[in-house]
């Protein structure tokens, strides 16, 4: 969950820049943002819920950043590498799904969901 936070704090950074030509509202230590966690099972599913009153994603890059390599730094700031591992981890490893819902200027909420049970594979199938 770590990883998914901190690339959701990284996006965030840079994503969004109002249009009235107002320093960005996300990332920066002049803007506050509060971050809320959440979790409940709905249906057959774990659900987390992260939330924060940041910027938001803007909708031009929202489809690139779960993409290895995709970031919105500066070079030298940063690998692009946290949202790509948390999907994998998540999809690939965990069978569970990582979605992005996020409404610029007003804050962005990725919703992990795993299942709460999986079915084995047989290895000799």
């Amino acid at each position: 969950m770590d990883t998914a936070i901190n690339g959701q704090r990284s996006v965030g950074a840079a994503a969004v820049r109002p249009r009235d030509g107002a320093p960005p509202r996300s990332g920066f230590p002049d803007v506050s943002s509060s971050d809320r966690v959440s979790t409940r099972k709905n249906a057959d599913w774990a659900e987390i819920r992260i939330q924060d009153t940041g910027g938001g994603i803007a909708e031009n890059i929202k489809d690139r950043i779960f993409d290895p390599f995709f970031t919105t730094k500066e070079v030298g700031k940063g690998t692009g590498q946290g949202l790509a591992i948390a999907h994998d981890v998540i999809v690939n490893k965990h069978h569970g799904t990582i979605t992005v819902d996020s409404h610029p200027p007003i804050g962005t909420t990725f919703i992990i969901r795993f299942p709460l049970e999986v079915a084995c594979v047989d290895a000799a199938a």
